[in-house]
C-alpha cells in the first residue's frame, strides 16, 4: 500500500517540489551571490540603525572643546581618555561619520561642527595636524582622511597642507634615506623614518589616496618598495609590521609570523599602489587571507587588535572588489554580511563597541566604536 502511495504521480510531484524548495533555500543561505534584494535591504536597515545608536552614544562622549573621549577611562593624573592619540581619535569619529550612510543628516550638526573645529585647532604651520610630535604621522593621516571625506571646499587649504606634510615624512632621499635601506618608502609614527611601519604607511596612503593624490604621483612607487619588504613572500605570503619585526613574534623556525590585520593592510597598500589583482604578490597575500579567513581573531594573536583588523578588512576587501570572498576550502563568504552581523551582535545596548584585549588602546570605547563605524560604512557603500 505504501509503495503505491510513493509511486502516485501526485505524491511524486509534491515530493519533487518540496525537495527543490529546500535546495533553493539552502542555496540562498550558502551562496552570497544569490542573496535576495529583501535580505540585502534588511541588512542595510540593521546597519543604519546600529550606526545611529553608535552616533547617539558618541554624542554623550563629546567634550565642550569638541573632542571625543571615553569618559570611563580615568588616568593616574586625573585626565580622562587615552593619551597621546588626539586629535586622531576625534578624526576617526569624524571620518567614520562622514563616510557613513548617516553623513548627510549629521554633517551640519553641532556635534560634527565642534569636532571639525577641534581638529583644525591642531593644524601646525608645517601643515601637520597633531597635538604632540609623537605620532604626528598617524594623527595627520587620520585627520586628513576626515577632512577629505567631508568634501567641504573650505577645507581645501588645510587638506593641501596636510598632504605636503605627509609627503615630507616619507622615508626617501630627501630625508637622507637611500633606496637600499629597509625603511625606504615608508612612514613611521613621526619624523623618525628609521621606525617606518606598515600600519602608519596604510593610514598615510589612505589619506593621500582619498584626498585626491593621483595614481601617477611618485609617492606610490616609493611606498610600494616598503610594502614589498613587509611581505613574507618567501614564507607564506602574509605581512608583518615592518622589515625585521612582527607584532605576532616568530614561529618555531624563527620566521617572523604574518598576521591578519597587517596582511589586510598589505593587500590594501598594494591596491593603492596600483598593483594588479593577478600579480604574484597580490595573489600570495590573498591566498594567505583565504587560508586564515575568520571573524573571531586577529590570527594568530587572538583578540589583540581585533577591531583594527575589522576596519582594515573592510577597506581592503572593498578595494579588492569581491563581495563573495572564497576561503581556502572554496566556500564563498558574503564578507560584508558576515562582518556586519558579527559587529552588530557585539554592539552594547548603549551603542558602543569595545575589545576585551587592551593592546593598542582597544579598551577605549571611542576608538573601537570609530573603527566599527568605518568598517560598516565601507561595506555598506560597496553593498547592493
Amino acid at each position: 500500500m505504501m509503495r503505491q502511495i510513493y509511486r502516485h504521480p501526485v505524491f511524486l510531484a509534491i515530493f519533487v517540489v518540496a525537495v527543490l524548495g529546500i535546495a533553493v533555500r539552502a542555496a540562498e543561505v550558502s551562496s552570497p551571490e544569490s542573496g535576495s534584494a529583501a535580505s540585502d535591504a534588511a541588512l542595510r536597515a540593521r546597519v543604519k540603525e546600529g550606526l545611529a545608536r553608535a552616533t547617539r552614544w558618541l554624542k554623550t562622549q563629546q567634550q565642550e572643546n569638541g573632542r571625543f573621549v571615553d569618559t570611563s577611562i580615568v588616568n593616574d593624573d586625573g585626565s580622562i581618555g587615552s593619551q597621546g592619540i588626539q586629535p586622531a581619535l576625534t578624526g576617526l569619529v569624524v571620518y567614520g561619520i562622514a563616510k557613513s550612510p548617516l553623513a548627510e543628516e549629521l554633517r551640519e550638526t553641532d556635534m560634527m561642527k565642534r569636532a571639525v573645529a577641534y581638529i583644525k585647532q591642531h593644524v601646525h604651520p608645517d601643515g601637520g595636524i597633531y597635538e604632540q610630535a609623537f605620532a604626528s604621522t598617524y594623527q595627520t593621516s587620520v585627520c586628513l582622511s576626515a577632512l577629505a571625506a567631508l568634501k567641504d571646499p573650505a577645507n581645501a587649504p588645510t587638506v593641501a597642507a596636510a598632504q605636503r606634510y605627509l609627503r615630507s615624512l616619507q622615508a626617501d632621499q630627501q630625508v637622507g634615506v637611500a633606496r637600499t635601506q629597509a625603511s625606504y618608502g615608508g612612514w613611521g609614527y613621526s619624523a623618525d623614518t628609521r621606525e617606518a611601519d606598515l600600519s602608519n604607511l596604510q593610514f598615510a596612503l589612505t589619506a593621500l589616496k582619498e584626498s585626491g593624490v593621483t595614481a601617477h604621483d611618485a609617492v606610490w612607487e616609493k611606498a610600494l618598495q616598503f610594502v614589498e619588504r613587509c611581505q613574507n613572500i618567501k614564507v607564506d605570503g602574509g605581512f608583518i609590521y615592518r622589515p625585521g619585526e612582527s607584532k605576532a613574534g616568530v614561529d618555531e623556525k624563527g620566521n617572523y609570523r604574518s598576521y591578519l590585520s597587517m596582511t589586510y593592510a598589505g593587500l590594501l597598500s598594494f591596491i593603492y599602489c596600483d598593483v594588479r589583482k593577478d600579480d604574484p604578490r597580490v595573489r600570495a597575500a590573498v591566498e594567505w587571507l583565504r587560508k586564515h579567513y575568520n571573524l573571531e581573531d586577529n590570527v594568530p594573536i587572538g583578540k589583540q587588535g581585533l577591531f583594527y583588523s575589522y576596519h582594515t578588512m573592510a577597506k581592503a576587501l572593498t578595494a579588492y572588489g569581491e563581495r563573495a570572498f572564497a576561503d581556502s576550502t572554496g566556500q564563498k563568504h558574503d564578507w560584508f554580511q558576515e562582518l556586519a552581523s558579527t559587529l552588530l551582535e557585539k554592539q552594547s545596548t548603549e551603542g558602543f563597541w569595545v575589545n576585551t584585549s587592551n593592546r593598542w588602546f582597544e579598551t577605549d570605547k571611542v576608538l573601537v566604536t570609530a573603527y566599527v563605524i568605518l568598517a560598516l560604512s565601507e561595506g555598506y557603500a560597496a553593498s547592493p
